[in-house]
């Protein structure tokens, strides 16, 4: 069954060059699109779309997480475009 779900992920500064969400691409049967994103000094977090299977969902985001990333959601609150 085809779902989807607003997941915000929450990463360390080391973590910029590691290619996080291709892998997650690449790894998985998902369309995976940012929607929103900040990058600091500290840390950083995107906003991620995640549209596919949900045990293929449920594996990414346990993927995710093996990689030290903090994931929340889906998010009630989404914010959706016009």
């Amino acid at each position: 069954m085809t779902a989807s779900g607003v997941y915000q992920l929450i990463f360390t500064h080391a973590m910029y060059d590691v290619p996080i969400l291709q892998k997650i691409g690449k790894s998985f049967r998902l369309n995976v699109s940012i929607r929103r994103a900040m990058l600091s000094e500290e840390g950083g977090w995107a906003e991620v779309k995640l549209t596919g299977d949900d045990e293929e969902i449920g594996r990414a985001i346990a993927e995710l997480q093996t990689t030290g990333v903090s994931v929340t959601g889906p998010l009630e609150t989404a914010i959706e475009p016009d």
